[in-house]
């Protein structure tokens, strides 16, 4: 489709559809594979405990196995998606940034509630990223789905209105999407390595 050629409040809508999307897609992906990864210890998870391993260094193992997977993810989708919107590259760089920041945010999100809702005692990754905790995760995503397309619709409509690249719009998402995805990261990281101490 050559989105590109179609009209620019469309072209708006059409941008934050597959923006949301796309979001929609790390979060479940995260809610799939990241979330559980602390729940999958086991009950052999008191030779950790009582191992000299200190759990920091385990939890930020576990976020950077995370991470870089779901980074590489989020920038192939983002990548791929402007594509029918021409070949802007503020356009590109804009997204390549907010996708490095959302990759953030959903790992933070997805491991610290999955350290805060740990279930030692199941074995099946599937059942547990489809548990009670892992609802509440998803529904926490969905909020920051909105929040992250607040960030951007003024940037992207203007852009498209005026087919011109306005540098304060886009350095304003820029610092919206670094904020929110410091201020949700820090202290859901808090919250899941704080679980991973408490009593076994």
């Amino acid at each position: 489709m050559r989105l590109y050629r179609v009209e620019t409040q469309l072209l708006s809508l059409a941008f934050a559809s597959i923006f949301s999307f796309n979001i929609f897609l790390i979060a479940s992906i995260v809610i799939r594979f990241v979330y559980p990864l602390i729940s999958l210890e086991g009950m052999g998870y008191w030779t950790i405990r009582s191992s000299p391993v200190k759990l920091t260094r385990l939890y930020i193992h576990k976020f950077i196995i995370s991470f870089f997977p779901i980074l590489i993810v989020s920038e192939a989708i983002s990548y791929f998606s402007v594509f029918p919107f021409g070949k802007d590259r503020n356009i590109g760089l804009l997204m390549a940034i907010i996708s490095l920041f959302i990759a953030l945010t959903y790992v933070s999100l997805g491991l610290g509630m999955g350290g805060y809702f740990a279930n030692y005692t199941e074995k099946s990754p599937v059942r547990i990223a489809s548990s009670r905790g892992a609802t509440i995760t998803l529904l926490l995503g969905l909020v920051l789905i909105s929040i992250f397309m607040g960030i951007i619709f003024v940037p992207i409509t203007f852009y498209f209105q005026s087919l011109k690249f306005n540098t304060e719009f886009f350095t304003s998402a820029i610092l919206g999407a670094l904020f929110t995805s410091i201020a949700i990261s820090v202290p859901f990281n808090l919250l899941g390595l704080k679980s991973m101490k408490r009593d076994f």
